[in-house]
């Protein structure tokens, strides 16, 4: 499981990211259910290492820490 965060957040901190990647997007670049991946980003986002938006063009992005 630790190499499955591991590699969502690669995914994810991507920096020439500028949306939120679907759920269903990031299981396909992991090679993993969808289902599954549900279960590890729901744990992800109660740690605050990634934010999820709701509704069309939602997703997951990784938390960044606020600049001062």
């Amino acid at each position: 499981q630790k190499q499955l965060l591991t590699i969502a957040r690669a995914i994810l901190a991507d920096p020439k990211r500028t949306t939120p990647v679907t759920n269903d997007a990031l299981a396909e670049k992991m090679l993993v259910s969808p289902t599954y991946l549900k279960k590890i980003s729901r744990k992800l986002v109660i740690a605050k290492l990634i934010t999820s938006t709701q509704g069309t063009g939602g997703g997951f992005i990784l938390a960044r820490k606020k600049q001062k």
